[in-house]
């Protein structure tokens, strides 16, 4: 008959072993997953001004606009909407006015 020791040994170290293996094994992941066709277009939409000042050293301060913008003042409006018309404390209508 076979000792629940024995099998609680044995799975302990089945499961350290496999443990160790998923920490070990995106090390070795391969960097190729990325497309050539994904970063050509990635650069096309950066200036040829920035891509120089990043060649040039590490660290560069640039600003990112965005084509849509968030009205902030609506979506708070509407969440306070939303807040006064379910009737709820006025802490937690001010934490959802300020989460959205």
């Amino acid at each position: 008959m076979i000792k629940w020791k024995n099998i609680k040994k044995t799975l302990s170290v089945g499961f350290t072993a496999i443990l160790a293996f998923s920490l070990i094994s995106p090390v070795y992941a391969d960097s190729s997953t990325t497309s050539s066709a994904g970063a050509s277009s990635i650069s096309a939409k950066v200036s040829a001004k920035l891509n120089q000042q990043f060649s040039a050293s590490e660290y560069v301060t640039y600003l990112v606009k965005l084509k849509d913008q968030v009205d902030t003042e609506s979506v708070a409006k509407h969440a306070f909407q939303k807040a006064s018309a379910e009737q709820i404390s006025p802490a937690a209508a001010k934490l959802s006015v300020r989460t959205g």
